[in-house]
């Protein structure tokens, strides 16, 4: 990431947040970028991010790559495709602490998270292609200019379906960046330093025919962020870390369907082609529950806020659990689904101490435009010292 401007301009923000670590004296440390937020589309968030069983849909390709080669229970056409918008907006409770490190003097208020993603579906294969940016910026308090500062994450993915789709396969290769630049008014983002890394996540659900139940896994391998085109080890005065770190990551769920109507949870895509999957009475309940680990990934490592107090607030250093649980319905057939979570949020910091989330949202069918149905989503995540809020819209499933 460009950890530069932003630097000297949070440092003069955030006084006193990392006052219980030592002082940075030199480049033998690392930056974790945060992982305990949760992030995903409308669906995964409403569900407390419950959803490594139920993988439908583009906008679960970040989350479990099996995601690929699972059909939404009315396709029928040798292809298919789906796509997804979203944008998560943070901060909406003031200065809120997004790295859960008992620290929130960073005014968020202009920071936004765009999801863009497609995949298409050609009988038992699936592909797809999706885009992460999370971006804010920082008012400058030596002028008018003002630091801007992204992340940005690229999947790149293919699943398969087998055994009559009873059993999907995913892998995805992921890219990932971190930077800032300073920008002043009516001019381009002036880029300062930057880290790059890649990592590579594989997916697998279980779903036997006729069954109200899905079991599911993923894992990604951790990633190193190394710094890009430049071997500088200071910035606007800041000793730059050696890296950046995200940790080895392993989700397992499990859901439980339960019809109101006529539906069906696993549904084998060739016999669907037979016979279409057309239920008079869509309603349903759907339970899921998720356990998320989180493994070590440095001895001696960071947060964002603590880079730019250049105070070593320790990070990473420690296996971190998250318990998640979800609900989602179908209450009006063809029409509306309400959703519904709550989930555990660990601190990867020593300072930093455990958060329960909530979390409601609800999906709505608007119009058709030519044969597809359009629907618009939103969802809230709050906990202590945390509001955020997402919309997006989509296909209608």
């Amino acid at each position: 990431m460009r950890l530069t401007a932003v630097a000297a301009a949070l440092a003069t923000l955030l006084p006193t947040v990392a006052a219980a670590g030592e002082p940075i004296t030199a480049r033998d440390y690392d930056v974790e970028v945060p992982v305990t937020l949760l992030l995903g589309n409308h669906r995964i968030v409403g569900m407390a991010g419950a959803y490594t069983s139920i993988a439908e849909g583009s906008g679960s390709m970040d989350f479990n790559p099996a995601s690929f080669g699972i059909r939404h229970p009315h396709s029928i056409d040798k292809w298919d495709w789906d796509w997804h918008l979203d944008w998560m907006i943070l901060g909406l409770g003031g200065n809120d602490d997004l790295e859960n490190n008992g620290a929130n003097q960073v005014n968020t208020g202009q920071l936004g998270i765009f999801r863009f993603g497609f995949n298409v579906q050609i009988k038992e294969h699936g592909f797809g292609l999706g885009l992460t940016l999370h971006q804010y910026t920082i008012p400058n308090p030596d002028g008018a200019d003002k630091v801007q500062v992204q992340t940005g994450e690229v999947v790149l993915g293919y699943g398969f379906s087998m055994l009559d789709s009873q059993l999907t396969l995913g892998a995805s290769l992921v890219g990932l960046s971190l930077s800032t630049g300073v920008k002043a008014e009516g001019q381009a983002v002036v880029p300062a330093v930057q880290y790059q890394g890649a990592t590579i996540t594989l997916g697998a659900v279980g779903r036997p025919t006729h069954q109200p139940w899905r079991v599911g896994a993923s894992i990604t391998a951790p990633v190193r962020f190394f710094q890009k085109d430049s071997d500088d080890e200071k910035a606007t005065g800041l000793i730059l870390p050696e890296g950046a770190r995200r940790p080895l990551r392993f989700s397992t769920g499990f859901s439980w369907y339960i019809p109101f109507g006529d539906t069906e949870y696993n549904i084998d895509w060739q016999a669907n082609r037979r016979e279409p999957y057309k239920p008079a009475d869509r309603r349903y309940l759907l339970l899921s529950t998720d356990v998320v680990v989180d493994a070590p990934s440095s001895d001696r490592a960071t947060g964002l806020e603590g880079f730019t107090a250049q105070q070593l607030d320790l990070a990473g250093g420690h296996v971190t659990v998250s318990w998640r649980l979800g609900v989602e319905s179908e209450v009006f057939h063809d029409r509306l689904k309400l959703r519904s979570g709550m989930f555990v949020e660990p601190s990867r910091f020593e300072s930093g101490e455990t958060r329960l989330h909530g979390t409601h949202g609800l999906e709505v069918r608007l119009f058709p435009v030519w044969y597809w149905q359009l629907r618009f989503a939103t969802t809230v995540d709050y906990s202590r010292d945390y509001l955020n809020l997402l919309l997006g819209i989509g296909f209608w499933h």
